[in-house]
Order: structure tokens, then sequence, then C-alpha cells
């Protein structure tokens, strides 16, 4: 659950709502359930130890470059 993750990462929640949501349109998690008022997601992608990959992600070496 986002709470979940809130207490576990030390996040603050619209930090995890909206990695959250960028994680779920990318399918890399997946809805199986609720607890309460709140979604059990899944993780669907595994992709190990890196970041998942997502849309519109700007990668560190591109940042610099459009700085300069």
């Amino acid at each position: 659950t986002q709470s979940d993750l809130v207490r576990l990462t030390e996040c603050s929640e619209g930090v995890v709502k909206e990695y959250v949501g960028i994680l779920a349109k990318s399918n890399h998690i997946k809805e199986i359930g609720k607890r309460g008022h709140e979604k059990v997601w899944a993780l669907i992608k595994d992709v190990g130890p890196r970041r998942p990959e997502t849309p519109g992600q700007v990668k560190k070496s591109e940042q610099a470059e459009a700085a300069s």
C-alpha cells in the first residue's frame, strides 16, 4: 500500500503517490486488491536493482547537456 511505502521509504505521501502512478502506468506494478481503503500493489515487471525506466524520464547526462 502507499502508506507502507511512505513508512518504509520515509518519502512524502505526495512523492509516493506520484511514483506509484508512474509505475502503474508503465506496467511495473498492478493493483491486486485492497487493504481497508487502500490499494494493494504487486510488482509485475522486476528490473532488478536498477530504477525502472519510465516514459518521460530524463537521464542525468541529458540534463547536464541541456543545462550547458
